[in-house]
C-alpha cells in the first residue's frame, strides 16, 4: 500500500534507528476561526508496526464526546467534518513548549513562551503547567519577565514505543526550563516564521537533547490580531 511505501521511506530517513512516528490530527477547520486545541487525538512515539492502529485511533477521535460537543456549540455540521492524520518522525525533547508571537503584556505586544521538561503534549492539552516567559518582539528580544514553576513530572518517549511519565530529579523541578540563549533562538526563529507567513503565529517547538531546536507546528494565531507596521 502507499502507507507501507511511505513508512519504508521514513525508515530509510531514520538512519537505521528504530522508526518512531508522531501521529497528529489535522481536521477540517482545526486551525480556522475556532481553536480545537486539546480536542482531537495525537499519539507520540508510535512504532512502525502500529501505524495503522494509531491512524484509526486518531480518526476515531473525531467523534470523541468533547470534540463533538465543541463542534455542536459552534454550529459545525457533522457532514462538514473530515479528518486527516499527519505523520512526522518523532523528535524526543529535553524541553518542549508553545510560543505565540503576538501576546498582550500590560497593553504592549510581546512574544509569550511556555515551556516544560520532556515532551510538550501534556502542556498543549492542559494536563500540566509550565514556565512562562515574555519577550520583546524586536531584537535583541529582551526578556521582560520569567515565571518559573515547579515541574515535578515529565512525559518522555518509552524505549518500546509510546510514552511514559517520569519524576523530574528534585534539583530540576524548580529550575528554569529555558536559558537566555534558548529564548533568543526561539524568538529569532518565531519572528522569522511570522514574517514568512505575514501574520502572527502559534508555534509548537522542542529542543532536542543535543540542543537543536525543532519546529513541530506553526499555525495562524486565533483570533487574528493586526500586525504592527
Amino acid at each position: 500500500s502507499q502507507i507501507d511505501a511511505h513508512i519504508h521511506i521514513l525508515q530509510q530517513a531514520s538512519r537505521n534507528r528504530p522508526l518512531r512516528l508522531a501521529l497528529r490530527s489535522s481536521a477540517w477547520g482545526e486551525d480556522g476561526d475556532a481553536s480545537f486545541a486539546g480536542q482531537y487525538t495525537s499519539l507520540l512515539n508510535v512504532p512502525a508496526g502500529q501505524i495503522m492502529d494509531a491512524y484509526r485511533r486518531v480518526v476515531a477521535g473525531t467523534y470523541a464526546y468533547e470534540a463533538w460537543r465543541y463542534r455542536l456549540e459552534r454550529n459545525y455540521r457533522e457532514h462538514e467534518i473530515a479528518m486527516a492524520v499527519g505523520c512526522q518522525i518523532m523528535v524526543e525533547g529535553a524541553v518542549s513548549g508553545v510560543l505565540t508571537t503576538y501576546a498582550d503584556d500590560a497593553g504592549q505586544t510581546a512574544i509569550l513562551v511556555t515551556a516544560t521538561w520532556g515532551l510538550g503534549l501534556p502542556l498543549m492539552n492542559g494536563e500540566v503547567g509550565g514556565d512562562s516567559y515574555i519577550l520583546e518582539r524586536t531584537p535583541p528580544y529582551t526578556i521582560r519577565s520569567a515565571n518559573v514553576v515547579e515541574k515535578p513530572r515529565r512525559l518522555t518517549a518509552a524505549s518500546k514505543g509510546g510514552t511514559v511519565w517520569e519524576d523530574v530529579p528534585p534539583e530540576h523541578r524548580r529550575k528554569a526550563a529555558l536559558d537566555p540563549q534558548q529564548l533568543l533562538t526561539l524568538a529569532e526563529t518565531a519572528m522569522t516564521i511570522e514574517r514568512y507567513y505575514k501574520r502572527p503565529q502559534e508555534i509548537e517547538w522542542v529542543f532536542r537533547f543535543d540542543g537543536e531546536l525543532r519546529i513541530l507546528q506553526a499555525r495562524p494565531l486565533r483570533p487574528q490580531p493586526p500586525l504592527a507596521k
